[in-house]
């Protein structure tokens, strides 16, 4: 803004009598005859034109010293160390599953930042260390320049910034306060949905921050005390000035430019208190979960301290931190804004115009800018696997020791690499690199997958990883999971090396905590063998890692379709025996070479599914009232269903249900020495005629196992809570 000296003179020099002394007849003749101007608008005589012009762009303070260091050398430095510290950011996260719905709007954070960060460079570079900043004249294009980086650009990824920051913690709550449901609100479709929708406010809220004012050239003519000494040695007496300001646009002098410039203050307000609102609370909230995690582990404990590693609380307490920086950094230019207003309202404040101060607006400016480095520094001392993946990607040994380097596992696609070469090898050779490892010499030379899956869990779910009981729910049996008391999940993609899932109704979540004062894992999910090439020893991975947890008792569930003739739609059956038509022709999840870790090399598979846990089951049922019957479930390998010849087959084997899972889990529970309880709900009628066509959808026995959920779940939470009473 200029000087008051300045404006004075200009205002002066036309309304003075010695204006003739300094200025052509020509401009004299004009100015004699001015044309009439609206109130918004300023008449310009060099160019006999109405220019909507209201305060000066840049002038005087710009060019003073502070503003040099702060804006021309402070600034350009800052946004290069923003620039390197969220570029080795992004590419730490680019190295992750890139399926993950909480990578993307970290990754999405971090460019928005970095593009705010060096959105100003340009027009600072050039009008600090290009242009002659004092010179007289100032062009047009001068005056869009600063406009489109020193605001615009600025204004529209820090709404970036400010949006995505709100999705993660909106995000992250869910997974702590919700997290049964974290996997169908979080979903990486569900994000990049909301990602589209805050690309596109952003853009609209930036196209009325664009057209909110514009940017014009007003000439005024100034004395020769007021020249620069160039002008003054060359005898000139006064000369034109061109400066840029900032003028009404049609849109603004249409509503009002008072009314204009409230509405888009109160804009401003919003966006910076609304959602800085809405992370202050989720924030909160996330501090005061976690402590209330921590009290129950300490309780749980007896009072020890345990050292086992929490990395979820860990990950939400960082998160926290982040996030209340971000909103520290806000606070400044909140309440600047809010003074100015109150002040605007109540003019005995006037005495508060140093908030119109530029430098204070400036400091502002680097100061939001230091939370990224100071963020990188936050994730730098608080996470150890972003300083591995640092180091794997730079080199620098400084960053994470050797031992660092393999205990966590990298964030590479090698995870899906190896999994999708599962399909290549041959059952015997899976089995033996799934169970086994390499063996040189008949001897285990490393441990095998297992146990190495097993501590990859544990450094994610810390002292909760261990159970009495395992429980598996099948297609669209998660209902089960709504159980388990003071849950704690672990998704299937946060697993290293854990088989992905690809069928609808399996949420793909292992779940730890308790039901009916039992500790237990529950798989909300479940690999089937048609889903991998028929490797049933990969498929029954999870009973072995559960196994690794100390579980003693299985719980097996699944969705049938039902061949007695007195079955009923969402009737439960209590496997008693089965039919393993895999196994009969050959395909064992026990073939391939044995690791007597795991039990027997020949396993007898008499009462798989124990009497004493059917009895109890039949008894809740009885008290409960369910109708509920024992039976044979048979095992087909899929995914097509039964021809009405092949139920026939089955009825005439003694099969009462038949489904696609389940036995060879069940082969693998018996082997390792747990206990099982089998159930089926009856989801669909099997046909035998084939006369009569009956079309069977995955959807429809998603919907008759969801119907019917709920009841089977309290049944399995009373089959827990009679086996409590007789412990």
């Amino acid at each position: 803004m200029a000087s008051p000296s300045a404006k004075r003179a200009a205002e002066n020099l036309q309304n003075s009598p010695d204006f003739h002394k300094f200025s052509s007849p020509i401009l004299q003749s004009i100015y004699q005859h001015p044309p009439e101007c609206d109130p918004y608008y300023h008449y310009d005589v060099k160019t006999n034109t109405c220019v909507s012009a209201t305060i000066i762009q840049f002038e005087d303070q710009i060019n003073e010293l502070p503003m040099q260091v702060l804006h021309g050398i402070a600034f350009p430095i800052l946004s290069l160390v923003t620039l390197v510290m969220n570029g080795a950011v992004i590419a730490v996260l680019r190295q992750q599953n890139r399926n993950s719905p909480t990578v993307g709007p970290l990754e999405w954070m971090a460019v928005s930042a970095c593009l705010m960060a060096t959105s100003p460079l340009p027009f600072i570079i050039y009008y600090y260390h290009i242009i002659d900043r004092h010179h007289p004249v100032q062009h047009i294009g001068l005056c869009h320049l600063e406009k489109i980086c020193m605001q615009v650009l600025p204004f529209f990824f820090n709404t970036l910034t400010t949006f995505f920051t709100l999705l993660l913690g909106i995000q992250r709550f869910i997974a702590v306060q919700y997290p049964l449901e974290c996997s169908r609100w979080c979903s990486i479709k569900v994000v990049r949905a909301w990602a589209k929708i805050i690309l596109f406010i952003s853009f609209l809220l930036t196209a009325l921050h664009f057209f909110a004012d514009s940017r014009v050239i007003y000439h005024f003519c100034i004395p020769s005390y007021q020249m620069p000494n160039e002008a003054r040695e060359l005898g000139m007496k006064s000369m034109w000035v061109a400066r840029c300001y900032i003028g009404h646009t049609p849109l603004a002098i249409a509503l009002g430019p008072e009314e204009f410039a409230w509405m888009l203050d109160l804009l401003r307000l919003c966006l910076l208190v609304i959602p800085s609102s809405f992370l202050f609370v989720i924030t909160i909230l996330l501090i005061r979960t976690i402590r209330i995690a921590d009290s129950s582990r300490l309780r749980e404990s007896g009072g020890r301290h345990r050292r086992g590693p929490r990395a979820s609380a860990h990950t939400t307490m960082m998160l926290a931190v982040v996030i209340s920086l971000f909103l520290l950094a806000r606070l400044p230019i909140t309440i600047l804004i809010l003074i100015v207003k109150i002040s605007e309202l109540i003019p005995s404040l006037g005495q508060v115009i140093f908030v119109h101060n530029p430098y204070l607006i400036a400091l502002n400016n680097l100061l939001f800018m230091t939370v990224h480095p100071i963020t990188f520094g936050l994730y730098m001392l608080m996470s150890k696997r972003f300083r591995v993946s640092l180091r794997k990607l730079f080199g620098c040994r400084f960053l994470a020791s050797d031992a660092d380097l393999q205990m966590i596992p990298a964030f590479s696609s090698a995870r899906m690499q190896s999994i999708g070469s599962m399909g290549q090898k041959k059952s015997s050779d899976m089995s033996m690199a799934l169970l086994n490892g390499s063996h040189k010499k008949k001897k285990l030379s490393r441990a095998p997958p297992t146990q190495q899956l097993a501590e990859g869990i544990r450094k994610i779910a810390g002292d909760r990883a261990q159970a009495e009981i395992g429980i598996i729910c099948g297609s669209g049996l998660g209902e089960l999971g709504n159980l388990v008391e003071d849950p704690f999940p672990v998704s299937y993609d946060d697993i290293p090396a854990f088989p992905p899932l690809h069928v609808p109704g399996h949420k793909g979540i292992m779940l730890f905590g308790r039901i009916a004062g039992h500790r237990v894992v529950c798989l909300q999910g479940r690999f089937h063998p048609y889903e991998y090439d028929m490797n049933l020893a990969l498929c029954a991975l999870p009973v072995r890692v559960m196994h690794q947890f100390g579980i003693k008792t299985l719980f097996v569930s699944n969705a049938a379709g039902g061949m007695k003739s007195t079955f009923r739609y969402g009737d439960l059956m209590l496997i008693k025996d089965h039919i393993f038509l895999p196994g009969l022709a050959g395909q064992s999840p026990l073939v391939g070479l044995s690791d007597p870790r795991f039990g027997p090399r020949f396993v007898s598979v008499h009462d798989l599914y124990d009497k004493e846990l059917r009895k109890m089951a039949l008894h809740v049922a009885e008290e409960q009232g369910i109708r509920i019957s024992e039976g044979i479930y048979v095992m087909c390998g899929g995914p097509q269903y039964e021809t009405p010849a092949e139920v026939s087959l089955f009825k005439m084997l003694g099969a009462d249900a038949l489904g696609m899972s389940t036995c060879h889990e069940v082969v693998v529970a018996r082997q390792c020495g747990i206990k099982v309880l089998g159930m089926s709900l009856i989801t669909n009628i099997a046909n035998f005629d084939t006369e009569n066509a009956v079309e069977v959808t995955h959807e429809e026995v998603l919907q008759a196992a969801k119907e019917n959920g709920k009841r089977a779940a309290a049944f399995v939470k009373g089959i827990l809570a009679e086996m409590k009473k007789r412990e």
